[in-house]
């Protein structure tokens, strides 16, 4: 039952939702700044409603997919396109509780969300949609706190860059039969597998260094941390692909702040 629910939140990006919520709060933490309720709906909203909308339409142009998420998208299809309307007037009124900077910088993620909506298919034809995924992420978490505290730190950007970069190319790497399968696109298949495990190793090296670097706190401990368990997830590939771990773990590595709340 408890592995049945945690399914059906994966299908619904669920996990990712809150994991974006929780490196919001941590790096709002570290940055000492306290973004309003409502920046952290909006954050939520947003990226639940880019990962939806990406989903309905990656299941309607592969009716026949194997993948249960697709699956799960196409049953459902008419409630989250009503639950996708519902937030999106929710997230429209809300919008005037924060103030003019954020805003504004909503809107500019919201451009990039929709650019990326529109050029997915190019950009994945070219080997480019994780990189420009991940760079839209970054700036989604970092977005809101970076402007309350008035600041920009380039190293936290760097590392939750490299490590969300990470993530999405090594699901691409796992996932690499079921794209070709579905006539999707992806870095896994556009590179063969030895250029691309050169790429992980180069990123997964960089950022564990550059994490090793910095001076000892819960931040390079997080990055440190995360980088680790997705080279650990790599060595293990075997092991990892059993019942989707590498996505549960994968994925799970944006939950790891909540653990600082105790320490």
């Amino acid at each position: 039952m408890i592995l049945a629910f945690f399914r059906k939140a994966q299908h619904l990006s669920l996990d990712i939702v809150f994991g974006a919520v929780i490196l919001l709060r941590f790096f709002s933490q570290e940055l000492s700044v306290s973004p309003s309720w409502a920046a952290y709906f909006l954050l939520a909203a947003s990226i639940w409603l880019i990962y939806t909308v990406d989903h309905l339409r990656d299941a309607r142009k592969a009716v026949q997919s194997s993948r249960a998420r697709y699956q799960f998208h196409l049953r459902h299809e008419k409630i989250l396109k009503r639950i996708i309307l519902l937030i999106t007037v929710i997230s429209s009124i809300l919008a005037v509780y924060v103030n003019q900077a954020i805003l504004f910088g909503g809107i500019v993620l919201v451009a990039l969300s929709g650019v990326y909506l529109l050029i997915h298919q190019f950009l994945s034809s070219i080997g480019l949609k994780e990189l420009y995924v991940a760079m839209v992420y970054t700036i989604g978490i970092l977005l809101v706190p970076f402007i309350i505290a008035e600041t920009v730190r380039w190293d936290m950007m760097m590392l939750l860059f490299l490590l969300t970069y990470a993530n999405l190319i090594i699901f691409s790497w796992f996932e690499k039969e079921e794209d070709k399968a579905d006539n999707f696109n992806s870095i896994a298949t556009q590179l063969n597998d030895s250029r691309l495990e050169v790429v992980i190793f180069c990123i997964l090296s960089l950022g564990l260094a550059l994490s090793f670097q910095m001076s000892l706190s819960r931040l390079s401990v997080y990055f440190f941390s995360g980088f680790a368990i997705y080279a650990v997830i790599c060595i293990n590939r075997k092991w990892s692909r059993v019942d989707l771990r590498y996505r549960a773990i994968g994925d799970g590595v944006f939950l790891i702040p909540i653990l600082f709340e105790w320490i």
